[in-house]
């Protein structure tokens, strides 16, 4: 999602017990939205706060060119969630055109400040920027809670995108990653992503990971990540 590059939390590890990895469900949004927001400190969409995540991600979710896989703890709570869509441009488009009044109504106090409004029209205009010639299918945010690195919950939510775009029939499947996430970098090579190129996103370099989901490219899962 623009600068959102997916991360993987560098907090300590705590791991648990085994996570389910299931389709978000309208009333995970809240939880996803403050995932996003503590695991993508960095990012410009953190910045607009929970409510608008919260209603962006209902609108992925619910959205035929998108979708939300959460991880939920045997308490059922959200404890890791990955988010993709086969199409962002079209994504994109097609949530504001049916959410939209929503959104903005969440960002009013944000429409006074030139520079946020310049940021907000950049991260629309990203997709069209990004696509050209790498494929559209694209991994848009991952994170997974602090508690739970190193239990393998990252992989198994990939897994389950990896799987969901293999259903959809869209390969390859892109990630773009901020060059200097050294360890979100790392998960994505181990998992099997290759690099392809790079971009520069808000003044930033990123990097531009491609993979194969076909019937004939990677099963994905590596371990713990």
């Amino acid at each position: 999602m623009g600068d959102d590059s997916p991360t993987i939390s560098n907090a300590p590890t705590n791991a648990r017990a085994s996570a389910a990895v299931r389709l978000m469900q309208r009333d995970d949004a809240l939880a996803v939205a403050q995932q996003h927001s503590q695991g993508i400190t960095g990012g410009f969409l953190s910045t607009l706060g929970d409510r608008f995540l919260a209603h962006l991600y209902r609108g992925i979710a619910s959205n035929p060119r998108g979708f939300v896989f959460v991880a939920v703890d045997d308490a059922g709570r959200v404890v890791g969630f990955v988010a993709g869509a086969d199409s962002v441009s079209r994504l994109y488009r097609s949530v504001l055109l049916r959410r939209g009044w929503l959104l903005a109504g969440t960002l009013i106090r944000h429409f006074l400040r030139p520079s946020t409004v310049r940021r907000i029209i950049e991260t629309l205009r990203y997709p069209k920027q990004v696509e050209g010639d790498s494929p559209e299918p694209e991994l848009l945010s991952i994170v997974v809670d602090p508690q739970w690195r190193g239990s393998g919950v990252a992989s198994h939510l990939v897994d389950a995108l990896v799987a969901e775009f293999r259903r959809r029939r869209c390969s390859p499947v892109k990630v773009i990653v901020g060059a200097g996430l050294d360890r979100a970098n790392a998960f994505y090579v181990r998992y099997g992503f290759r690099l392809a190129g790079s971009i520069t996103s808000h003044g930033d370099k990123a990097n531009v990971y491609t993979i194969e989901v076909d019937e004939g490219g990677p099963a994905g899962g590596m371990g713990k990540p």
